[in-house]
């Protein structure tokens, strides 16, 4: 200690800090440290002061992996010029791209590839939106009717959107229409007949019997299909003979 003179104070301070060490491993290293208190004769008036603060400072440091990979962190290239300036939308844009890309122990890019910045439009007259009314395109033709249709169909699109304060289409894309031909009555039609089934037993009495289908049914009041589509008579009637012995 030094003795204080009448004018003296005598304060407790820190030495320099020292150089910081270089990384040799992937724990926090120190970043630099003090030498420890020390007795600085401090040429005021007043009572005896303590330091303030920590002895050691620590910060995260990068080393090398265990696997040997070397750390190649992503880098972003300068940004380009401002584009669309002065257009109706009043937004200017500009990009940078990614210049290096990170590997798999390196960081990758933090940020942004495209920006927008708010611009006075420098035509303001040609960017005013003008008022224009929805318009439907012509309708298109009436397809012809034909025996498998009743209605009959057209359309019609909007072939421009209304803008500003014009007004909106009205009406609708589609109109239908009833078919004005006029159908010719058709009566139901039969096959012929089939040829008859063989008959069950050779004598004694059996049963055969023959068919025929409906080819197309009536249509448009047409006469309905009359008659049977299958007949069933007997044969071999003729009684069978009893086995006799040979004389």
């Amino acid at each position: 200690m030094v003795a204080a003179g009448p004018f003296s104070s005598l304060m407790q301070g820190f030495s320099l800090w020292s150089p910081t060490p270089l990384p040799s491993s992937s724990v926090p290293r120190l970043l630099s440290e003090a030498a420890g208190p020390m007795d600085i004769q401090w040429n005021a008036p007043g009572p005896i002061r303590s330091c303030n603060g920590t002895e050691d400072q620590w910060v995260a440091c990068r080393a090398p992996s265990c696997d040997g990979c070397e750390p190649l962190d992503c880098q972003f290239g300068a940004w380009n010029e401002w584009q669309s300036l002065g257009t109706c939308t009043g937004l200017a844009t500009r990009h940078r791209q990614v210049t290096m890309p990170n590997n798999e122990c390196g960081r990758p890019c933090n940020g942004v590839q495209a920006q927008t910045a708010q611009r006075k439009t420098q035509n303001s007259s040609s960017c005013k939106i003008k008022d224009n009314d929805c318009e439907w395109s012509p309708w298109s033709e009436w397809p012809s009717c034909t025996e498998h249709r009743s209605q009959s169909m057209r359309s019609r699109s909007i072939r421009k959107q209304a803008r500003g304060n014009g007004r909106g289409c009205v009406g609708n894309s589609k109109e239908t229409k009833q078919c004005a031909w006029v159908a010719s009555p058709a009566s139901c039609q039969l096959t012929k007949w089939g040829e008859w089934t063989e008959c069950s037993p050779s004598c004694g009495g059996g049963w055969r019997a023959k068919m025929r289908r409906i080819r197309s049914h009536a249509k448009y009041g047409g006469e309905p299909c009359k008659g049977d589509l299958k007949i069933v008579e007997q044969c071999s009637t003729q009684p069978c003979v009893a086995d006799a012995d040979c004389q």
